[in-house]
């Protein structure tokens, strides 16, 4: 919070809050941008957070939210679930025949 704080002082403060707000900022130099980087990082992954389902761990009655599913992976899964019955049910066919000739 800090370097917003002296960022204003620098952009509205008096002309000694500004020089004092310049030269803090000069001394943090690389440190100042590390921190927002890290501000706006924090910010993007609340925001991802708040989006999720969340179980509290404190809580040992919560059971974990079901994993969200795409439509891709259902499409394949469903197609992958068809083929596999309609394979089936030529191997059944084939079995079926096989044992009326034999008889």
């Amino acid at each position: 919070g800090g370097v917003e704080a002296l960022s204003a002082l620098l952009a509205n403060g008096s002309d000694v809050g500004k020089s004092y707000a310049q030269q803090a900022l000069k001394e943090l130099g690389p440190l100042a941008e590390y921190a927002s980087r890290l501000q706006s990082e924090n910010a993007s992954l609340k925001r991802q957070l708040a989006g999720d389902d969340v179980v509290d761990l404190c809580d040992g009655d919560a059971s974990p939210p079901a994993k969200k599913r795409n439509a891709l992976r259902d499409a394949h899964d469903e197609q992958q679930s068809s083929t596999l019955k309609r394979v089936k049910e030529e191997k059944d066919a084939v079995e079926g025949a096989r044992d009326r000739t034999d008889a």
